[in-house]
This record gives structure tokens, sequence and C-alpha cells, in this order.
């Protein structure tokens, strides 16, 4: 039964450390809070390092703090006027 997907290849897992399929740690500062990535392909750096020096993602520091997920966005349904679904194209009258 997966409990979590892996954030670098995105494999169900079970409780674990590190993914069974890529060998990635959950932990590792591509999956921080703090973590921000650059345009360069595969950089980034760390927002709590005032030097920001280049970070490849899979660096394990003691800093590293789980993202903060809230609630997804939800899109309120349009609402419909009368009985005729409407459109672009429909004439009213």
């Amino acid at each position: 039964m997966p409990v979590w997907r892996c954030p670098h290849c995105g494999t169900p897992q079970t409780e674990s450390s590190r993914c069974w399929v890529c060998k990635r740690s959950a932990t590792s500062c591509a999956t921080c809070r703090n973590f921000r990535r650059a345009i360069a392909g595969g950089l980034g750096y760390c927002g709590l390092d005032p030097r920001r020096l280049p970070l490849h993602g899979d660096e394990l520091r003691g800093c590293w703090e789980a993202v903060i997920s809230g609630p997804g966005f939800v899109a309120e349904p349009a609402a419909v006027k009368g009985g005729s679904p409407g459109g672009f194209w429909t004439d009213e009258g």
C-alpha cells in the first residue's frame, strides 16, 4: 500500500527513507521548502544560505524542512442563469 510518492521520480513508495527506484533520499535539498530552483538546468540554492552557493538538489543538510501543503485550489462552478445552457453562439430572445 503506497504511503507517499517519491518527489524525484514519482514512484509510489512504502514508508522508507530512500526511494526504491531512484535510490534518492526523500529529505534531500530538492524537497526542502527553502530550496529555490535556478533557471540553469538541475541547479538551485538554499534560501537560508546567505552565500547562495549553487546546489544540485541531492545534498543532505541539517536545515531541511518539509514543504507545508495547504488545501489545493478548488474552482467554484460558474452559475448558470435560466434553463438553457447558453454560450457564445446562443440567441436568447
